[in-house]
């Protein structure tokens, strides 16, 4: 730590000690990418850019995926017993046989209990705890007990456990790692109150979702396999940065 600091966090890096890879990165983007940067083009932003972009978004999530989510799931699944191991074992080796050998997207989402164990490990401790934003318009937001109302322009900070951690919404064992609580028709009842990521199901509230496959895909890599977070808003705890106006409902 002592030659960390003064010598990695004191002054830039030189751009040439990381240009060549990162210029070897960027052309591959700028091909494998090339349908999102066609999008970027359209909402007028320069090809370029966008892929400059799109390249540091994918490696900072990456970078945290990794870093951070990737070893408190190893965590996790290592404290859960041997049972649970079997059972990720068979689920995974039986989906990648079915898709000839090949981890590909249809035999992720054919895996219901390690896409579980993932959304757990995220639901228990998520990469990202802190969400803030300025609200663009009035709106209400409800908890269990109240209605709060947001005017236009106010600020609004979230902590993510508050309501990943919900008692009244995961029960006595909602501070438990549950390897297998979104599994089955009463499991993914849960799913509408965590969101992991970017998707394009939104069941019945618009912060809810249902993808893990970049998550997944690491666990797998690895032998077994970020990053966003957000929460529903039915669940959702805000700690207000001005005062609040709490409707009874």
């Amino acid at each position: 730590m002592f030659i960390e600091e003064p010598f990695l966090h004191t002054l830039p890096l030189p751009s040439i000690l990381v240009s060549g890879v990162y210029k070897a990165l960027y052309k591959y983007f700028s091909t494998a990418a090339s349908e999102a940067l066609d999008a970027a083009e359209s909402l007028d932003l320069s090809r370029e850019e966008a892929c400059h972009n799109l390249l540091f978004a994918t490696v900072f999530n990456s970078y945290g995926g990794f870093k951070k989510l990737f070893p408190g799931i190893l965590a996790d699944v290592s404290k859960a017993g041997e049972k649970l191991h079997q059972r990720l074992a068979a689920e995974i080796r039986t989906a990648v046989a079915e898709a000839g050998g090949e981890v590909t997207v249809a035999a992720l989402e054919k895996m219901e209990l390690t896409n579980s164990v993932v959304r757990e490990a995220l639901r228990l401790d998520p990469p990202v705890k802190f969400q803030y934003g300025r609200a663009k318009e009035e709106m209400q937001i409800e908890s269990h007990d109240a209605v709060y109302v947001v005017n236009k322009g106010e600020m609004l900070f979230g902590y993510q456990p508050c309501a990943t951690k919900d008692a009244r919404v995961f029960g006595a064992t909602a501070g438990q790692f549950v390897g297998d609580r979104f599994v089955g028709d009463e499991g993914s009842k849960l799913l509408q109150y965590v969101c992991t990521g970017p998707t394009a199901a939104r069941p019945r509230h618009p912060a809810s979702g249902t993808s893990s496959a970049r998550a997944r895909t690491w666990w797998y890599s690895s032998g077994g396999s970020s990053s966003w977070s957000c929460s529903s808003v039915t669940t959702l705890s805000l700690s207000r940065l001005e005062k609040i106006r709490s409707v009874p409902r």
